[in-house]
């Protein structure tokens, strides 16, 4: 089971369908309500870990912070490779946020959307598709996902979700207390 970490309000612990209303403009990422924006819990390459490099703490700070277990039978893509991002592209289409003026294509998210419950963009997919799709030889591209995320559509793709401890503290810690929950059901 794939352990998540998800900083920010989450409907008081309870993960719903996100509600795509489109592909998000210039950066490339899906928009609507309920996007679940996660990170592995003990990835190197982590949200968390990316706010601190970055200097941008101010991004999670005084946030609540979740811990969330993906279910055993989700349908998640997984992008690895620039290669794992082509196949899913030819598979569901993509779009151009800035016009004909630059290349790069990203992922229909709305068609993504209708095929799979999550998109898992590891570490070393995260390497391979940041700075594509400046030049015809690679057309795709995930400029804009900074880190490795597991970004989560659809509520039947959680199997537990837990309130951490607090805020979070400023420290990339991976084990916090809390009392969990079923899908569906309201952490404590």
């Amino acid at each position: 089971m794939l352990e998540l970490r998800h900083y920010g309000d989450l409907n008081g612990g309870i993960v719903k369908d996100a509600e795509i209303s489109g592909n998000h403009g210039g950066a490339g990422k899906p928009s609507g309500k309920y996007v679940l924006w996660t990170s592995p819990l003990h990835s190197k390459h982590s949200w968390e870990r990316w706010t601190q490099r970055e200097d941008a703490k101010s991004y999670i700070e005084n946030r609540p912070v979740w811990r969330i277990t993906l279910a055993d039978d989700v349908s998640i893509y997984k992008i690895d490779s620039y290669s794992d991002l082509a196949r899913l592209i030819v598979e569901c289409g993509g779009f151009n946020p800035l016009g004909s003026g630059w290349p790069a294509k990203y992922p229909d998210w709305a068609e993504v959307f209708k095929r799979y419950d999550a998109i898992w963009l590891t570490e070393e997919g995260e390497y391979s598709t940041r700075l594509t799709g400046w030049d015809g030889d690679s057309p795709y591209t995930l400029y804009g996902w900074d880190c490795e995320t597991v970004l989560i559509m659809r509520s039947r793709a959680v199997a537990n979700v837990v309130r951490e401890g607090g805020e979070f503290n400023g420290t990339c810690s991976s084990d916090s207390e809390g009392a969990g929950r079923g899908r569906g059901d309201q952490a404590s």
